[in-house]
């Protein structure tokens, strides 16, 4: 087998046909995309993490109280 360099190939042999590693591994994945589209849209609108926090920290408070 011929020696690569490519993270995704060598997560995939690693992972074999394991259902488990799979699911996770998708999870995790889908978890990483969201976290680089957050980023994305934070750095482009000229914001710190800490002035981002700020800012939902602000929203969940000025939002209405929910009801059961």
């Amino acid at each position: 087998m011929a020696r690569t360099k490519d993270a995704l190939k060598i997560l995939d042999q690693r992972i074999g046909d394991d259902a488990d590693m799979r699911q996770m591994t998708a999870e995790e994945t889908l978890k990483a995309e969201l976290a680089r589209m957050i980023y994305e849209a934070r750095t482009a609108a000229g914001l710190t993490q800490q002035a981002l926090a700020a800012r939902r920290h602000e929203a969940l408070r000025d939002r209405p109280a929910r009801r059961c």
